[in-house]
């Protein structure tokens, strides 16, 4: 499956089976710069760890799924392409959170 923006560019490429998202997806932003990478399993639920990038294509977030599509492992968030706070998840539930300075330094 592929749809595009309205300016022609790819806008999102990926598996369909029986109506249910499958496999690795890719979007993308109309300038062409790639926005997310997921996955999904044989059931539609996310799977793996997922990436998101900015408009310039720097690195926002990575987002881990485990079992069922429940978030498990650390969700890493960005800023400027720094790690600016992870939230760690055990089976879909938030169990720790810390928060970095620009200097990868941990405030809490």
């Amino acid at each position: 499956y592929k749809s595009y923006h309205l300016n022609g560019k790819l806008k999102s490429e990926g598996k369909y089976v029986a109506g249910v998202a499958v496999g690795d997806w890719k979007y993308y932003y109309s300038n062409g710069q790639l926005e997310q990478q997921n996955t999904f399993d044989a059931k539609g639920d996310p799977s793996g760890k997922w990436t998101f990038f900015n408009r310039k294509g720097v690195l926002t977030e990575e987002r881990p799924f485990g079992d069922e599509g429940k978030r498990h492992g650390d969700n890493v968030i960005y800023y400027d392409g720094i790690k600016h706070y992870v939230i760690t998840y055990k089976k879909g539930k938030i169990v720790q959170s810390v928060f970095y300075d620009k200097k990868g330094n941990v405030l809490g």
